[in-house]
Parts: structure tokens; C-alpha cells; sequence
């Protein structure tokens, strides 16, 4: 059980870390890139130390670009963001709302015919939270600035669809994220190749000791190490335990933002957001409900092979 909460807290860490990272003064796309590099080199030096079988198994070619696209679009849009200023807390709570598009899906998808109120009700709390907790920036007409992290969320649906896809075809949860990485980190390269040009001057002036120990440190423990013990805690822990306590994310980045950034502080809007998203997840979720003599149990609300299987 220890295991998913410190999953919890290092994915709760990702975006107040990188935006310490980020105003040392690397460029978004070096940083992108080098991400991607120290990930998948560690992660392929874990597979070749583990013995056994150290070959990948094959990936068909589709797959494979659609687990790089949906890498490429987490990581740069919510990284951009952060770049752009965005608070890391707010970052978090947007991208966290991204079951609305699986409930927008479930919605009008002409094959779910059933429980469409309920599907109705969580998006619409789903939304209320977006709305609430970008309130502020959307009044300055900063609105172009927050859909960065709303299309990093469709970018997470994508990323659980082919993961649960991948998985059901009897790929390993590391070989699946060797391929993510390895995949988004061409797909980013092929399209920022004039950002990096343009910015590698400054990125060799900035490489020293401590700044290259910090990087190594915040992939590995922002980026692997949370996405390889959720693989391995799955193995042993209820998926909708790991629901719960993965919910929390956006409540961890908050005391992360509080605690390394001064100057940032918290307003009612982003707090009432949070709590209506977390309300959105845990009704979709399952979370046991009993209001007078009805008890819905989670078995009834939660499907083993959604989001965690």
C-alpha cells in the first residue's frame, strides 16, 4: 500500500519540480528532449540488468506511433505550460480533469447505452471544476494559456487506451514504457529540430555538475520510477485502492507549489476546482455512497478493465 502512495507524491512533485528546473534557464525543448533520453536509457539499462528475456517484443508500427503522439502530447503541452508561467498546482488540476473526455466519449458514443445520467452528472462536475478553478486566469483572457493543459489530458485518454490495449496483448509495463519513450522522444524530435538548433548554444552553457544531477534526478524520480512501481503495484493492490489514492495527485503538486514557491499562493476558486474534480473522480470511480437505505457499492460503479486494469 506504500507503494501508490508514493506514487502519488512523486507524480504530485512532477510539475513544481520542473518549473524549478525550467527557470535555471534550459530551454523547454532541450529539457523535453533530455527527458525522454535519460528515461529510456535507464529504463533499457534496467531490462538489459534484469537478465531474461532482453529483447523487446514486437510492437506493430500504428501502435507504435500512436503510443509516441500521445507521449509527445502530455509532455510537451503540460511542460510548455509550466514554461508559459502557468502555476504547477493549477497545471496539475487541469490535466487531472481528463476523464471528462472518456465521459464526453461514454456520452454520445452510440455503443454505451447505459448509465448515461451518471455519465451526465460526472461530467458536469468535471466541468464545473475546470471552470471554477481557471475562473481568474479565463477573466484576464488567458484561456489560450490553460488549454495546454486540457489537451495534455487528451493526450493521458490516449495513453490509457493503448496501454490497456497493449497490455491485454501480453506486453510487459516496461517494454510498453521503453516504446513510449522511445516513440515520443522521435516524434519530438523530428518536430522541435529548429527549436533545438536554436537553442543548444545555451543548453551547453548550462550543462554543469549540478544542473545534469537535477535533471537525472527529476526523470528518474518524476518519470520512471512512479510510472514502474504503479505497473508493479497494479500486480498487487485493488485497482480502485490505486484509484483513490492516484486521485490525490492534485492535492500533493498543491503542497509542493506552496512549499517551493513563495510568491504563489492559493484562491478560493482554485481550491473549490479541486474539490469538485476530486468529487468528479471519486463518483466515477465508485466511491461507496449511502443516503438513507441506498448503498451503491463500487463493484456496481467501477469496471475492473477501465482506467487501472
Amino acid at each position: 500500500m506504500s507503494i501508490i502512495w508514493l506514487v502519488a507524491i512523486l507524480f504530485g512533485l512532477i510539475h513544481p519540480a520542473s518549473k524549478l528546473i525550467l527557470e535555471t534557464g534550459i530551454g523547454l525543448t532541450t529539457f523535453l528532449l533530455a527527458f525522454f533520453i535519460i528515461r529510456l536509457a535507464i529504463a533499457m539499462g534496467y531490462k538489459w540488468m534484469r537478465g531474461g528475456q532482453r529483447s523487446l517484443s514486437p510492437l506493430p508500427l500504428p501502435y507504435l506511433l500512436l503510443l509516441g503522439l500521445s507521449g509527445a502530447i502530455i509532455h510537451f503541452f503540460e511542460f510548455k505550460a509550466i514554461a508559459l508561467g502557468t502555476d504547477p498546482h493549477l497545471v496539475t488540476t487541469i490535466m487531472f480533469a481528463y476523464p471528462v473526455w472518456l465521459v464526453l466519449w461514454n456520452i454520445f458514443s452510440p455503443s454505451q447505452c447505459t448509465a448515461k445520467t451518471r455519465q451526465i452528472l460526472i461530467g458536469l462536475l468535471f466541468s464545473l471544476g475546470l471552470l471554477t478553478s481557471t475562473w481568474p486566469y479565463l477573466i484576464q483572457g488567458q484561456s489560450w494559456q490553460l488549454s495546454y493543459p486540457m489537451l495534455a489530458g487528451l493526450g493521458i485518454c490516449l495513453w490509457i487506451f493503448l496501454a490497456n490495449k497493449l497490455r491485454s496483448m501480453g506486453h510487459s509495463s516496461l517494454d510498453i514504457s521503453i516504446y513510449f519513450d522511445a516513440a515520443s522522444l522521435m516524434i519530438l524530435f523530428s518536430l522541435l529540430w529548429p527549436q533545438l538548433r536554436s537553442e543548444w548554444g545555451s543548453f551547453v552553457d548550462w550543462i554543469d555538475t549540478r544542473n545534469t544531477l537535477w535533471l537525472v534526478l527529476f526523470s528518474l524520480g518524476c518519470g520512471l520510477i512512479p510510472n514502474l512501481l504503479m505497473y508493479h503495484a497494479s500486480a498487487k493492490i485493488s485497482a480502485s485502492t490505486i484509484a483513490y489514492v492516484v486521485s490525490l495527485e492534485p492535492i500533493f503538486a498543491t503542497a509542493f507549489t506552496l512549499l517551493f514557491f513563495s510568491g504563489i499562493h492559493l484562491n478560493i476558486h482554485t481550491l473549490l476546482g479541486m474539490a469538485l474534480i476530486l468529487a468528479a473522480h471519486f463518483t466515477r470511480i465508485g466511491l461507496p455512497l449511502q443516503w438513507h437505505k441506498w448503498k451503491y457499492p463500487i463493484k456496481r460503479f467501477y469496471n475492473p478493465k477501465g482506467e487501472f486494469s
